[in-house]
């Protein structure tokens, strides 16, 4: 009794049986293109209808329950759509389930041993540092070198990199460190009061300045409008070895010729001939304004005339219509005439014949 209330109440809702499962699967194994979604090469939507249909008949041998061709197919899509949310769980729990050390490989948090190790190997290959090569190496001879770094920086990780991925942590590392001193650059720039923003360097970061010569990028030396840049040594107002006592500022002859470069001062308008012009460009406003306005009004009378045409030409159209109908009603009127008229003729011709009979 059980058994047979447990039968109706899967063949009520439905529920699709292990074995059916099995049955589908193994049908669809043999037609992986299906199973896809796509069918075969060349097949049409008829064939793969009709596949499905055989597949119905084979799964509701097993039922109940029973389901149509596009039932099953349903059941395939949902079934499919489960299973990839399975396995996207699984790899998600398995990401999260990492213990700390696996976390660090997770995010690949670069340790500071690899730092040094990366530094130190770099520091005996300035020209790689500095991402240039030595000369006449190739860019293969360069990736070999990557590989080499990549080696001894992975064993003492985690995390474990390519030499492609350690060649971009250095590339944002000295990135960064860049950024740093462009800001201490900045800060010394600004007046004003307000907390210092200098961003003190490590001594690893140091070491790092002084390989790859970032302060000649940062604070590049020469001259920049006849005046010492900030990054020249030979500035006298930016020398750090000279005392107070013993400073003389420089000769003016020098400064008149660093001066000479300057622009000559505008001589400012007088308020009159400011006036002047306003109100010429006013009138020149106007005058586009004016010439702006005619050429609206003469499109506005040319679409008026197109109006007026398509509406004469309108109305010649519906008077040829007209025509046409009464051209047509009076062919049927003498149309219908005539067969009137032939009528008759043709009685008239048989009480003929019956009188001369």
């Amino acid at each position: 009794m059980n058994s047979e209330f447990i039968e109706k109440e899967i063949s009520r809702l439905k529920i699709t049986k292990p074995a059916q499962f099995e049955r589908l699967i193994d049908v669809l194994q043999q037609k992986p293109e299906l199973a896809r979604g796509k069918g075969q090469f060349g097949s049409t939507k008829r064939t793969q209808d009709e596949e499905w249909e055989s597949i119905a008949v084979q799964l509701n041998s097993i039922g109940p329950p029973s389901r149509t061709a596009k039932e099953w197919q349903r059941v395939w899509i949902h079934y499919k759509g489960n299973l990839k949310r399975k396995l996207a769980n699984n790899k998600l729990r398995g990401l999260l389930c990492k213990t700390t050390k696996n976390k660090v490989e997770l995010l690949k948090i670069t340790k500071p041993a690899q730092f040094e190790r990366l530094i130190d190997v770099l520091q005996q290959k300035p020209e790689l540092a500095r991402g240039k090569g030595q000369f006449g190496s190739t860019k293969r001879t360069q990736d070999e070198e990557w590989e080499s770094i990549a080696v001894q920086l992975n064993s003492i990780g985690p995390p474990s990199r390519t030499a492609k991925e350690w060649q971009r942590v250095w590339i944002h590392y000295k990135g960064n460190l860049k950024r740093k001193l462009a800001n201490n650059k900045l800060n010394l720039k600004t007046t004003g009061g307000g907390t210092s923003q200098h961003i003190s360097l490590t001594n690893l970061e140091e070491s790092v300045v002084g390989l790859i010569e970032l302060q000649k990028s940062v604070n590049p030396t020469g001259t920049a409008c006849g005046l010492n840049t900030l990054g020249s040594s030979s500035s006298p107002y930016l020398c750090s070895n000279v005392d107070d006592d013993n400073f003389s500022p420089p000769e003016e002859e020098n400064v008149s010729a660093s001066t000479s470069f300057s622009r000559k001062a505008k001589k400012r308008k007088p308020l009159q001939s400011i006036e002047e012009e306003r109100i010429g460009y006013l009138k020149t406003q106007t005058e586009n304004h004016t010439q702006m306005l005619q050429l609206l009004k003469n499109i506005e009378n040319t679409n008026y005339k197109n109006y007026s045409l398509n509406k004469q030409k309108l109305e010649l159209k519906k008077k040829s219509i007209e025509l046409k109908k009464k051209k047509c009603e009076e062919a049927s009127e003498l149309h219908a005439l005539n067969v009137q008229i032939k009528k008759r003729k043709i009685e008239i011709l048989q009480l003929q014949t019956t009188f001369s009979t």
